[in-house]
């Protein structure tokens, strides 16, 4: 998924209201940022540390669910060893892709499975991120993974009718036909 399509993700499931609440604020945090640099391809475009960065949007999506976070050495090491393990997953292999990925594993952790759901602490996250990033990607469970699939689905028809209402769009709306001087099509 690459950075525009995650922004566009976000604020579609923020528009919806569908997205748990815990989540929204990691959702808008986000759009919020709007990746400066994708555009332009820039690696360092999140300022400061990437460490930082990461620590920062994990601090969130910890604390939107009530609970103030405590951080030590513990939980240091295991987010630069996430860190690592993310770099070494990302297609792009930079800080952005790494950025990235981290939002996309706290944006969907809701697709973890009932297990992980309630335990999301770093140590635990590093330990067993492959399993969770298969989880999220596929689902937790056959169900989860059919939900998966329908709501790649629904995305493909949303596009679809976008691209319907679009092309409509050159229709003249007053009139629910073809703009003036132009030819209707040949229903025959």
């Amino acid at each position: 998924m690459s950075n525009e399509e995650m922004i566009a993700y976000c604020k579609q499931r923020i528009a919806k209201g569908d997205a748990p609440q815990f989540h929204k604020a990691v959702l808008e945090r986000i759009v919020k940022d709007k990746h400066p640099g994708v555009a332009t391809g820039e690696d360092d475009s999140f300022p400061g540390d990437v460490y930082q960065t990461c620590v920062d949007r994990y601090r969130i999506f910890w604390e939107t669910g009530g609970v103030p976070i405590i951080f030590g050495g513990r939980e240091g090491k295991a987010m630069k060893e996430i860190i690592m393990k993310l770099k070494r997953a990302s297609k792009e292999k930079s800080n952005t892709g790494i950025v990235s990925s981290w939002d996309f594993i706290l944006t969907h952790w809701e697709r973890t499975g009932d297990y992980f759901r309630t335990k999301r602490t770093l140590p635990l996250i590093n330990q067993h991120l492959q399993e969770i990033l298969d989880k999220i990607r596929n689902g937790a469970t056959k169900r989860d993974s059919r939900k998966t699939e329908a709501e790649q689905l629904a995305m493909q028809l949303e596009e679809r009718r976008q691209q319907r209402t679009q092309q409509a769009g050159q229709d003249d709306p007053r009139e629910g036909g073809p703009k003036p001087g132009t030819a209707a099509p040949d229903c025959r």
